[in-house]
């Protein structure tokens, strides 16, 4: 289910972000000198080690800190704005710049590090090059993505917690990076749980009523989405790997898509197949698939493993929307 904070914060910030352009905004963003170093507020740490999750993770949250001082806003700003649903082109855009501007300033981090790694002899022109189009593809993404840090999803318990706490989304985002649960942050600051989801709620309450004004939804779609939400917040803010677990679903709807595809039926016809515990691996054999890309190949193999996980089966098959 898609949050509808999307079409509200678009608006509400694009008013925003015009204003700040009429007054001044088109002026010469300045350019870092360094990339920072993030993540360094001390929490409790429940998942010690660096994980490739964690690395890119941490390399999205080193380029929102270089497009913010790019485009000239506040970080935590620019995090929010991307939380309800906007992309830093289209913020970039609404303060005069234009979007290359930042891609242009990541790129030139990575191909320091490129150059650093030649000089060295760790690798060789063809590995740079490799290194330099992958880096400029992954850059694009970031920031030509809507949404990029997949929390769309649940902004309205993110907007919730960040007000009961007295912190900023980023802020908060740190925290939840390190492993922590939104219940462990509330209590850390001493805010009692049902406070934090009693501002959380009247987020989404307040959301669903501009959507019924603008009937974008009707009553019945209002009461079932409002009653949903209700039912998963406590799983939300006890989560430890919160955005690991959006990530996931992310990877899963992704993977339903391109499978369905494959098969020439819709996602919610597989997702209906599978909610029955329709064998997945049986039924891509049944229907002879062949896949010539093998980076397509071993990514559909990983997740079947993934998908074939027992705690998965019995956690997720059950409802596939959790977030």
């Amino acid at each position: 289910m898609k949050n509808p904070l999307n079409p509200l914060w678009s608006l509400a910030l694009g008013l925003f972000f015009l204003q700040a352009t009429s007054l001044g905004a088109q002026q010469a963003a300045p350019q870092p000198d360094a990339a920072p170093a993030r993540l360094a507020q001390e929490v409790p740490n429940s998942n010690p080690g660096t994980t490739e999750e964690d690395e890119e993770l941490e390399w999205m949250l080193d380029n929102l800190f270089l497009a913010s001082q790019t485009i000239g806003m506040d970080e935590a700003d620019l995090f929010s704005a991307l939380a309800h649903g906007l992309s830093m082109a289209e913020v970039a855009r609404a303060h005069g710049l234009n979007p290359v501007e930042i891609l242009d300033i990541a790129l030139s981090f990575e191909e320091s590090d490129i150059l650093d790694e030649l000089l060295q002899e760790e690798i060789d022109l063809g590995d740079a090059g490799d290194w330099r189009d992958e880096a400029a593809e992954d850059s694009a993404w970031l920031i030509y993505q809507e949404d990029p840090f997949g929390l769309e999803e649940i902004v309205w318990v993110l907007d919730g917690a960040a007000e009961a706490c007295d912190l900023d989304m980023l802020e908060l985002a740190d925290w939840l990076s390190e492993g922590v649960s939104m219940e462990q942050i509330a209590s850390e600051m001493e805010v009692e749980l049902d406070e934090l989801s009693d501002y959380a709620l009247d987020y989404l309450e307040e959301t669903i009523d501009v959507l019924l004004l603008l009937e974008e939804i009707d009553e019945d779609e209002a009461d079932a989405w409002l009653g949903w939400s209700e039912e998963i917040l406590d799983e939300i803010l006890a989560d430890e790997a919160l955005f690991e677990t959006l990530a996931d679903e992310a990877w899963a709807e992704e993977m339903v898509e391109i499978l369905a595809g494959l098969m020439g039926m819709e996602a919610d016809a597989l997702w209906d197949l599978l909610d029955e515990e329709v064998d997945l691996q049986a039924l891509l054999e049944s229907h002879e698939i062949e896949i010539k890309d093998e980076k397509l190949a071993d990514e559909i193999d990983d997740f079947l493993d993934w998908w074939n996980d027992d705690d998965f089966e019995e956690e997720e098959n059950a409802n596939r929307e959790d977030f």
